[in-house]
């Protein structure tokens, strides 16, 4: 696999932040909202 350049490590703790947020906070939603 071709390693990525253009995104750094700051940007990798960015996404893994939205990524637990959305399962805490949206996920268990999802249902009701539909």
């Amino acid at each position: 696999m071709i390693p990525r350049t253009l995104y750094d490590s700051d940007h990798d703790m960015f996404r893994d932040s939205v990524r637990k947020f959305l399962q805490t906070e949206a996920v268990p939603h999802h249902a009701q909202w539909e």
